[in-house]
């Protein structure tokens, strides 16, 4: 249809005839090819897998997201423990992204709107900068994001040449993200992957570079510091406390969450 589309000069009508003459857009009168007793056979599980990834996900509610963020992550999207959660609360975001109060909204929105995707970019960006450096501070075994790499993870040497023990880790930690995010088991050499990785690549290149010339600083912003204990609001000791990044690899993981926190498939179900 794609390819129809763009050599019609960009005919849209042309896309809705297609997509409405196709099997998918007819599926209720879809007659499967086989039955019962040979469901468990290779060509019905071909065909299963075929049809695995057909049909929309949902747009998740502002409860369901909170959930799901404080699941991944470890903490809700809240400054402090004591502070307000920006997806639960009616003076915040539960309203304009989608949600109800029960009295004068009481249909959920199922469609996001530039308000709503607006929200999920906010989320995205202020979830990866104050939970990287904080998940950082634990003990790796327990790390909810990053059980395979350290700060000190760089991927290329001085002189540019690649660390292969240390891409390695980082590509082993992006494969992990990409499971507990998204729910995707992807090979190490996916596409994917190699996407991730250029990404991360390409700010932790930028960020080099930047430092080195002065353009820009080695500590982090203060938001995307790590001074206290979220649930205590004790302060870390010295050891464990995180505000700066002069490998500037927490930065660039900072940008591997914002990517995958907005990706299509965290805010759908």
């Amino acid at each position: 249809i794609a390819d129809e589309f763009v050599a019609s000069n960009f005919d849209i009508k042309l896309v809705f005839r297609q997509i409405i003459e196709s099997p998918y857009y007819r599926a209720k009168n879809f007659e499967p090819t086989w039955d019962e007793a040979s469901a468990d056979t290779p060509e019905a599980q071909q065909k299963l897998d075929e049809l695995a990834t057909l049909g929309t996900a949902r747009w998740l509610t502002p409860e369901q997201l909170e959930r799901k963020v404080r699941a991944v992550t470890g903490y809700p999207w809240q400054r402090s423990v004591d502070s307000t959660n920006y997806l639960l609360s009616f003076n915040e975001y539960r309203i304009f992204y989608g949600g109800i109060d029960s009295d004068s909204i009481i249909e959920r929105m199922t469609v996001p709107n530039g308000i709503m995707t607006s929200v999920a970019d906010r989320m995205s960006n202020e979830v990866a900068c104050w939970n990287t450096a904080r998940d950082f501070t634990k003990p790796a075994a327990v790390r909810n994001l990053f059980p395979y790499v350290e700060p000190g993870f760089e991927p290329e040497d001085a002189n540019g040449f690649e660390i292969p023990a240390v891409t390695e880790s980082i590509r082993a930690n992006l494969q992990y993200l990409h499971w507990h995010l998204l729910g995707e088991e992807l090979e190490i050499d996916d596409p994917e992957i190699v996407r991730t990785y250029a990404l991360f690549l390409e700010v932790w290149r930028d960020g080099k570079r930047g430092i080195g010339l002065g353009e820009y600083q080695v500590g982090l912003p203060g938001d995307c510091q790590a001074n206290t204990d979220f649930w205590t609001d004790q302060p870390l000791s010295d050891a464990d406390r995180i505000t700066n990044d002069p490998a500037y690899t927490i930065r660039a993981w900072m940008a591997v969450m914002t990517y995958l926190l907005g990706d299509y498939r965290f805010l759908h179900e």
